[in-house]
């Protein structure tokens, strides 16, 4: 159980550090460490275009699932919600399978599912129900 508490909080800091290199690429690119980057992967304002085919969303996907589940392998700020993402499912598998000792497989389970059901939702509100009717 020790084990698993310094598992939570190492995974807690990251998702920390996650958290704030998403954020200054987001608000402060220009100021940030990473404007000394590669831009295309770092610099939130051309990086999205890398999800597509020639940077132009018209020419669909750059590959299979680029703009959906793939998405974190084409810039920094989806990379960062990624990862921010899966320490925060290993978290709550370290806390609730070591720390209060529930099965680990109904644990997996339960953060699969939740996952699926939160991108499925994403994605309807994403692509369409927040998309204005002009």
């Amino acid at each position: 159980m020790v084990i698993a508490i310094i598992l939570v909080i190492i995974l807690t800091i990251l998702k920390g550090v996650v958290e704030a290199i998403k954020d200054k690429i987001s608000f402060h690119y220009y100021e940030s460490i990473f404007y000394t980057y590669n831009d295309s992967f770092w610099d939130p304002e051309i990086s999205w275009r890398r999800k597509y085919k020639n940077g132009i969303p018209e020419d669909g996907p750059r590959f299979f699932l680029s703009t959906t589940t793939l998405v974190f392998l084409t810039d920094g700020w989806h990379l960062m919600k990624w990862l921010n993402n899966r320490f925060s499912d290993l978290i709550a598998l370290l806390i609730f399978t070591f720390i209060l000792n529930y099965n680990i497989i109904f644990v997996i389970i339960c953060i699969i599912i939740y996952n699926v059901i939160k991108n499925v939702i994403f994605e309807v509100f994403f692509d369409d129900l927040l998309n204005s009717r002009k």
